[in-house]
């Protein structure tokens, strides 16, 4: 079914470009510049997509964002439910961010039919544990090589 055909990919969201550089035509008198909240330059996050073949949304897509700290947690709950809100130190998904992801939201939709999951090299998506509870739930996953998830 097309149902459980899906790809995970994750895309980092840099919140400000070029911190500190301007530019500009070359000869220009005048240079606009962009002022940045305190901070921006440091705020970036990794968004965590999970997309199925027949386009029906199932499962919440996950924002990771760089820090910890307690007004992290208190702005997570502003967040509409479908948003999956996490902190960790490099804003990246770890080990422990994908098992929770896979196996509280992926693995209980999918009925314990035979699914095909496409997800890219990325070293948490090809660890041993990782591997065990996809091939324990019926779920074959497709490594796909870095830079290409965007031609599956």
């Amino acid at each position: 079914e097309l149902s459980n055909i899906y790809n995970l990919d994750e895309t980092l969201i840099p919140f400000e470009y070029l911190n500190g550089k301007i530019y500009d035509i070359t000869g220009s008198k005048t240079i606009w510049v962009k002022e940045s909240w305190s901070g921006w330059d440091k705020y970036q996050a990794t968004l965590v997509l999970c997309i199925f073949t027949d386009g029906i949304a199932r499962v919440p897509l996950m924002v990771i964002f760089h820090g910890i700290g307690q007004r992290l947690r208190s702005e997570k709950e502003k967040y509409h439910k479908w948003v999956l809100v996490e902190y960790n130190s490099t804003a990246y998904t770890n080990d422990t961010l994908f098992e929770c992801y896979i196996t509280s939201y992926l693995i209980p939709i999918l009925g314990g039919q035979p699914t095909l999951f496409a997800l890219d090299l990325m070293g948490s998506h090809k660890t041993s544990v990782i591997l065990d509870i996809l091939y324990q739930n019926e779920i074959t996953p497709s490594l796909i090589p870095g830079g290409y998830t965007s031609l599956v």
